[in-house]
C-alpha cells in the first residue's frame, strides 16, 4: 500500500538513509540526483526545524518527489518522538501537491517510530488536543494521500495502521445541532487497514486488524479482526486476518 520504496526505506533507516536516499536520486537521476538530494536535504532540515526544533540531523525527509509542507505552530505546543526519523513525506500521483500540518495553542503531538504522510494530507490539532500516532511496527504505517484528520480532543491511531486516500478522521461534529456539538474521542486500534474514502466521526474505536471498506462512515465501536464496511457501517465478517 506505501508501495516498495518504503519497505526498503524500513531497513535503511536503522542504518544510514542519508546514503541511501543520495544513492536511491543518483541512482534514478544520474545528472540531477546529487543536487535533487541536496535540496532535499535543505528543505527537510526547515520542515525538521519547524516541527520539531533544532537537530543534528533532520526528523523528516522526502521518499521521492519533494513536495510543499505547510506548517504552523501556535504557543505552548508539544511534540514529542522516540525515533531518528519521525515522518516520511512520500508523494503520490494524481494527489494534490501539497501537505500541511497545524498545531494551535497548546497542541500536542506524540509520534513513536516512523510515520508515512502523503502529499494532500492535511492535519489539525486544536488547542488542548492530543494527537497519538504510534507509527510503523513490522511494517511502514502512515496516511497515503489526500486524507484529513482533525483533532479537537483526543485521537489515537495505532501500531502499524494505514489509512488510505481520500479519508476524513475527527473526534467532533464542529457545529451545533439543537445546540449540541458532539465530541469523543478516536481510537484506531494497531495493524488496522482503513481503504479509500472512509469517514471516522466522534467516539469512534476499532479493533486491532480490522479491515474498513472504501467510502464507508464510522461511529460507534467495532471489535478486533472485523472486516467492517457501510455508510453507515457494520460489522460484516469476523475473524478476519490480513497482511501485507
Amino acid at each position: 500500500m506505501m508501495g516498495e520504496i518504503l519497505g526498503k526505506i524500513k531497513i535503511k533507516i536503522k542504518s544510514n538513509w542519508f546514503v541511501y536516499q543520495l544513492i536511491f536520486r543518483v541512482k534514478k537521476k544520474p545528472i540531477f540526483g546529487f543536487l535533487n538530494f541536496i535540496i532535499m536535504i535543505a528543505y527537510s532540515y526547515y520542515i525538521s526545524f519547524r516541527l520539531f526544533g533544532i537537530s543534528i540531523k533532520p526528523r523528516c525527509f522526502f521518499s521521492q518527489r519533494i513536495f510543499p509542507v505547510y506548517i504552523e505552530k501556535g504557543k505552548k505546543t508539544s511534540v514529542s518522538f522516540n525515533s531518528e526519523v519521525v515522518i516520511v513525506f512520500e508523494s503520490f500521483a494524481n494527489a494534490n501537491n501539497c501537505a500541511a500540518i497545524t498545531l494551535s495553542n497548546n497542541a500536542h503531538i506524540c509520534i513513536e517510530n516512523t510515520f508515512v504522510i502523503g502529499n494532500g494530507c492535511h492535519i489539525s490539532v486544536f488547542e488542548n488536543a492530543w494527537l497519538n500516532i504510534k507509527g510503523g511496527g513490522e511494517q511502514p504505517s502512515g496516511i497515503t494521500c489526500d486524507t484529513k484528520v482533525i483533532c479537537t480532543k483526543e485521537i489515537n491511531i495505532g501500531k502499524g495502521s494505514i489509512i488510505s486516500w481520500g479519508g476524513y478522521i475527527t473526534d467532533s461534529s464542529h457545529h451545533a445541532v439543537n445546540g449540541i456539538i458532539v465530541t469523543g474521542v478516536v481510537n484506531i486500534g494497531d495493524y488496522v487497514w482503513i481503504s479509500e474514502g472512509v469517514s471516522i466521526g466522534p467516539g469512534t474505536t476499532i479493533g486491532k486488524g480490522s479491515i474498513v471498506g472504501c467510502k464507508s462512515y464510522l461511529k460507534g465501536c467495532y471489535p478486533e479482526n472485523s472486516l467492517i464496511a457501510g455508510c453507515p457501517a457494520s460489522i460484516k465478517k469476523k475473524n478476519v486476518l490480513w497482511m501485507r
